[in-house]
C-alpha cells in the first residue's frame, strides 16, 4: 500500500514523534511505501508550555528521519499546498496522529481536501477530549471527526469518546505497542549510584512532562505515607512552574528522599533512568493511554496507576502492575505497597505482555482494520 502519514515527524521531539517514526519504519518493513509530512509550525512558540519543540543538534544526527515539511498549522496557504503534495505522492490513504483539538483546522482541512482525489484519511487518536479543556474544543474536535474516514484508537475510553462524537465512523482500538528503541537495560545499582541513590531503596519514578493532570502532587503527598525505604526519582520537563511541586518537597521534608530532574530527557539518557527505577508510578487525574507505560515495560519495570482513563487496560493486574481506584495519596500509597509484596511476579508477567505487543502486531492490525473496510 502507498500510504501518506501527515503528523510530528523529527526535527520535531516527543513521544508522538516517536511513535510516528517507529509506525513508519514498521510499515516499510511490511512493505508498505510511506510517505511522511511534518509541520513547518507546530505550534507558535508562545503557544508550546516547554523549552523548545526541536530535537538538539545531537538527537537529530541520532534519530534521522527525512519528512517532508509542508504545512503550517496556523497558516491556512499551508493547506493546498500539503494537500497536494499527499495527492501527488500517490498515496491511497493519509494516516494522521491526532492529540488535542489545536490540529482540527489544518488535520480537518486537510482531510477534506483529499478524499474526493482518492485518498482516504484515516487518524490515529490519542486523545479525543482533551484533558485541558479550553472554549471551543467541542465544535474544533467535530470538525476533525467528520472529515475523517476510519479511526485507530488505543484504548477503550478513547474509543468510547470517538463513538460519542461521530457514532457511526468506523473505529479500531488497536493496543499500545512496547517503546523498544532505547536499548537494553542497565545494571540497576549503578544506575542508583548514578543519581546518588542508595541501592537498598525502592525507587519509584514519575518520568515525562510534568503537567498538573498527571498527579506529581499526588505523588508528593503519596511519600508523605511511605516509609524511608521508598525514593522517589521525578524526570521530566516542567509545563509551567515547578514552584508549587517545590513547596510540597519541603513542606514534607522530602528533600533526601527525591531525586529532581526537572529538564528534557533526551533518548540517549531514557535507559538510565528506567533502570533505575524499582517501579513507575502514572498517579494521573485524568488519562487516555500512555507510552510511559510502554517504556517502563520494555525495561522490565512493573507501573502502580490510577484507574482513570484506559491507563487500566495497559495493566494486567497482579501480573504487569497495581492499579488503584482513586488518584489519592492513601490509594496510590497503598498501591505501591501491594506491588512490593509480590514483586517478581509482576516482573514475570511483564515478559508475558511484551510477547504480544509488538509494532508487527500494531501494524498488522491497523492495516487489516482499514483495508477490510
Amino acid at each position: 500500500m502507498n500510504i501518506a502519514y501527515l503528523s510530528t515527524f523529527p526535527p520535531f521531539r516527543g513521544g508522538i514523534s516517536q511513535f510516528n517514526v517507529l509506525f513508519s519504519e514498521e510499515l516499510r518493513k511490511q512493505h508498505h511505501t510511506v510517505t511522511p509530512f511534518t509541520f513547518t509550525t507546530q505550534y507558535p512558540d508562545i503557544l508550546f508550555p516547554g523549552s523548545s519543540q526541536y530535537l538538539s543538534e545531537e538527537e537529530l544526527s541520532i534519530n534521522a528521519f527525512l519528512a517532508k515539511r509542508t504545512l503550517s498549522t496556523i497558516n491556512p496557504l499551508t493547506y493546498i499546498p500539503t494537500a497536494n503534495a499527499i495527492v501527488d505522492s500517490g498515496a491511497s490513504m493519509l494516516l494522521m496522529k491526532y492529540w488535542m483539538p489545536f490540529f482540527s483546522p489544518s488535520l480537518g482541512s486537510i482531510s477534506r481536501l483529499i478524499k474526493n482525489r482518492g485518498v482516504k484519511p484515516v487518524a490515529i487518536i490519542d486523545n479525543a477530549i482533551p484533558h485541558e479543556k479550553r472554549f471551543g474544543d467541542q465544535a474544533l474536535t467535530t470538525y476533525f471527526f467528520n472529515s475523517i474516514e476510519h479511526a485507530i484508537v488505543l484504548s477503550k475510553k478513547v474509543f468510547d469518546d470517538v463513538k460519542s462524537i461521530r457514532p457511526n465512523l468506523p473505529i479500531t482500538l488497536c493496543e499500545h505497542p512496547l517503546y523498544d528503541q532505547f536499548g537494553d537495560e542497565l545494571d540497576k545499582e549503578q544506575s542508583k549510584q548514578h543519581f546518588s541513590i542508595p541501592a537498598d531503596k525502592k525507587v519509584l519514578l514519575f518520568f515525562g512532562f510534568i503537567r498538573d493532570y498527571k498527579g506529581l502532587d499526588i505523588l508528593l503527598e503519596t511519600m508523605n505515607l511511605l516509609s524511608d525505604e521508598y525514593h522517589l526519582l521525578i524526570a521530566g520537563e516542567v509545563y509551567g512552574s515547578f514552584e508549587s511541586y517545590e513547596r510540597l518537597i519541603h513542606e514534607h521534608s522530602l528533600q533526601a528522599r527525591c531525586t529532581v530532574e526537572v529538564r528534557y530527557i533526551d533518548d540517549k539518557e531514557v535507559p538510565l533512568f528506567f533502570s533505575a527505577a524499582n517501579a513507575v508510578i502514572l498517579p494521573y487525574k485524568t488519562g487516555t493511554q500512555s507510552g510511559i507505560i510502554s517504556i517502563a515495560y520494555h525495561f522490565n519495570v512493573p507501573v502502580v496507576a490510577t484507574n482513570v482513563g484506559g491507563l487500566s487496560e495497559m495493566i494486567v493486574p497482579f501480573e504487569t502492575g497495581v492499579v488503584v481506584p482513586l488518584p489519592t495519596p492513601s490509594d496510590v500509597a497503598k498501591g505501591i505497597t501491594t506491588l512490593f509484596e509480590n514483586y517478581s511476579h509482576h516482573c514475570e508477567g511483564i515478559g508475558r505482555y511484551k510477547e504480544t505487543h509488538t509494532w508487527n502486531y500494531f501494524t498488522l492490525s491497523v492495516v487489516n482494520a482499514v483495508t477490510a473496510q
